[in-house]
Order: C-alpha cells, then structure tokens, then sequence
C-alpha cells in the first residue's frame, strides 16, 4: 500500500486530521517518494531507509541550502506517527512480514529564543498595505492584508483559525470575533476575542453572506505565506511567519500586566508561553544573573 494512500483512507480518519493537516503529511511523503526514486509506500518504512532519508533532508533543503533541523525534525515526527499505526495494525509488506515498530535514534533540535514581531515592524506591514494594489475576492488587496494583520494582532489568534473565521462568527456592534471549536488547534472549545473599532469599522465596509469566510483566500494556500514572506523583505527586517503575531501580542500583553497564556488559551500556566512565546526584547522572561548575584568592587587599579 502507498503512504499517501494509508494516511488518507486509514490514518486520517483514525486521527480526524483536518484538509491542511492531511496536506502536511502529503507534502512529506512527496519528499520521501522524491529520495527513494518512486511512491513511498509501507514497505519503505524501515529504521535505515528512513534515517538516510532524514540524513539527506538536514544536508539539502531548497535552491541547495540545508533545511532547519526544526523542518527536518516535523517531517521525521510525521512520518514516525504513520508508521506507528502502521506497526499496530500488524500491517504486512509486500513480501509477507509484518511492519516492525520504529527504532530511530533521537534527534535534538536546537531551542531558539521566541521571537515575534515588534510593534514598529507590525505598523511598517499595516502601512504597506497602502500600495497594494488588486483585489482578493472583491475585497481591495490592501483591505484585506490590513485587516488580516490588525485581527491577527488584536487577537493573538493562529492563522488557521482566523482564516477560517466567518461573518456569522464577527459580531461588529460589540467588537467581538469567535473562534469555533472545529476550527482551533485542539478543537477543544469555542473562544471569543475582542477586535478595536479600528478593525470593526474597516470589516463593515465589505460585510458578507453569514456563512462565508471573513478572510476568503482565492489563490494557492501556500501563496499568503508567500506574500508576507516577500513583504518583510522588502521591508527590511526578518520574516516572522503569520504566527509572528501571535507571539508578538502575547509578548507584549505579558509586558503591560497581562498573562499570556490567557491571552493564547494555554491550559498550562506559563511555561509554554515562556518557552515558546514570549520575547525577551519585548517582556522580561525573569531575573538575570546580575540581579541576584553579589556585587564585586571593581574600582581597585
């Protein structure tokens, strides 16, 4: 049986992946497929194909540059969750054995301090936005972007579900966007964030039917990632991905009194947000050495 076959008929609905989950996955065994010469299939799961494989992807990324272990080590997570149920089913190859559980050796990935953006970089993509010129389902290009960002920003929401935020869920009057259940991370409960009248007013110029999308994307997914990738750098300053905003509202919600994971709807209290989240330049992450250590007299020759 192929891969991309066993992770949308067996896998997928097993794990009730969403559309854009199941496309990870996909793009990942397109790139096995690519390494071994033909479709990856469940016979190909085995420790020394795939650790080789794994070998490769850290040595060449795209255009020649060596991919980050952190995308190295996603493809490695999701190709092991597959091969897991693989290995419980008892599934057999093409030769009549049956698939052997994983025994890859671990693999480290460094721990970068979280980075978002600052507010100065946030106003510099808002006013951006001006020059934009077309349209992105009749809404002006730079309407669309503006409001995209400002929601992103005033709500710390992941881009996903603000993308899949829709007119019956934006309640302009009281300034107040819902985020449903279905359509957030872990699919655990429905959360509601306020928006600025700022934000509120320039959604009202372009209301839509109740059941469509605020932020309606005509083109390929990937291509938003694209454009925001594009106009950082023509910016002049480092590109944060969508979810740059969100640790950027949470940093600086922390920074004026608030606690982030709050704001993020973390169920731990604070140490996923300090460790993934908050900013230093932002907000402080706690008390440095020179804090809590005994001064030395330095003045003597």
């Amino acid at each position: 049986m192929l891969l991309r076959q066993f992770i949308t008929e067996r896998y997928a609905p097993l794990h009730q992946l969403s559309d854009r989950t199941i496309e990870l996955y996909s793009q990942t065994v397109d790139r096995f497929s690519e390494h071994l010469g033909h479709p990856a299939a469940i016979d190909d799961l085995d420790d020394l194909v795939v650790s080789r494989f794994l070998q490769a992807r850290c040595k060449v990324g795209k255009r020649g540059k060596a991919l980050s272990r952190h995308s190295v080590k996603k493809d490695r997570s999701q190709l092991l969750a597959v091969w897991t149920l693989a290995a419980k089913k008892r599934l057999q190859k093409a030769d009549g054995t049956v698939i052997e559980f994983p025994a890859l050796p671990p693999f480290k990935t460094p721990q970068k301090a979280p980075r978002g953006y600052l507010v100065a970089e946030v106003q510099a993509l808002l006013a951006d936005t001006a020059r934009m010129r077309g349209g992105v389902c009749g809404r002006p290009r730079g309407c669309y972007f503006k409001t995209l960002y400002l929601a992103l920003w005033q709500t710390a929401g992941r881009i996903g579900e603000v993308m899949a935020v829709r007119w019956e869920d934006v309640d302009l009057e009281r300034g107040i966007v819902r985020f449903r259940a279905e359509t957030r991370k872990n699919q655990t409960r429905d959360v509601e964030r306020a928006i600025g009248p700022d934000l509120a007013k320039l959604l009202a110029e372009h209301v839509g039917e109740p059941g469509a999308a605020v932020w309606a994307w005509d083109r390929n997914p990937t291509t938003i990632y694209l454009h925001l990738r594009r106009q950082c750098r023509r910016l002049g300053f480092p590109c944060r991905g969508f979810h740059g905003f969100r640790k950027a509202a949470a940093s600086y919600y922390q920074a004026a009194g608030g606690q982030a994971h709050e704001l993020l709807d973390h169920h731990d209290t604070g140490s996923l947000a300090r460790k993934h989240y908050l900013d230093s330049r932002v907000v402080s992450t706690g008390p440095s050495a020179l804090d809590l250590l005994p001064k030395l007299d330095v003045t003597g020759p």
